[in-house]
């Protein structure tokens, strides 16, 4: 990995790690070895999977950047391989049985990061016949078009001079109230984030009466979010 500091050249070798395909396998004999400080579990911002008996190497400047290498031996990588398989299977399964909408978005939504780092070809995760991936980008996208959220009351507050709206929200699944979830929305002037609802009901706070109410629910990937415009 390479960067302006060690930092970023360390952490971009840590998602390098995970992103390439192609990777060099080092054999516990080779002469490239650990530091001597057994090095924690590394959390990198790709796929928030814990990897353990990573090696660290600071190599020479190249072209004036800081170069890090990270590497694991092919042992380490089968063994994270697995659990990496077995916790995205853990998750898909949560998911498919779970009622509660944040819970099943959630579940939904680690799982489909952690698939994108799953390389192993040779066993494929697959949900009967479709890939893994395929099958959590449908799942996640059916969720949130079978949400549906409309206003039930609007109070105008005419004392309070920043927000004299409370608008008050219904949100289903399905005809039926959720039972919780988080969601931000569009506050006249700008995004509002961390709301949650509770059996269905929401209350958001608007600085002028809304012709329209603007529901953001994004789980991470931007082309799976969506907006509401209630």
């Amino acid at each position: 990995g390479y960067g302006e500091t060690i930092e970023q050249a360390d952490k971009d070798a840590m998602n390098q790690l995970l992103r390439n395909g192609s990777l060099v396998f080092v054999s516990s004999n080779s002469t490239i070895t650990q530091d001597s400080e057994n090095y924690k579990h590394e959390l990198t911002s790709l796929s928030n999977v814990y990897l353990e008996n990573v090696g660290r190497e600071v190599l020479p400047d190249e072209r004036g950047a800081k170069c890090v290498l990270r590497y694991m031996t092919r042992e380490a990588w089968e063994s994270h391989d697995k659990m990496l398989k077995s916790k995205i299977e853990d998750y898909i399964s949560s998911g498919k049985y779970t009622s509660a909408i944040d819970d099943k978005l959630r579940y939904f939504t680690w799982a489909y990061i952690l698939v994108q780092s799953y390389l192993n070809d040779k066993e494929p995760i697959e949900i009967g016949d479709v890939p893994a991936k395929s099958y959590l980008y449908e799942a996640i996208g059916e969720v949130l078009d079978n949400i549906e959220i409309n206003v039930i009351g609007v109070e105008h507050n005419k004392e309070d001079r920043n927000y004299p709206y409370k608008v008050y929200l219904d949100f289903l699944y399905n005809q039926e109230p959720i039972g919780y979830m988080q969601f931000a929305y569009f506050d006249g002037n700008s995004y509002v984030y961390d709301e949650s609802i509770k059996d269905g009901r929401g209350v958001i706070l608007m600085k002028s009466n809304p012709n329209e109410v603007i529901i953001n629910i994004d789980y991470i990937f931007e082309d799976l979010a969506r907006s509401h415009d209630t």
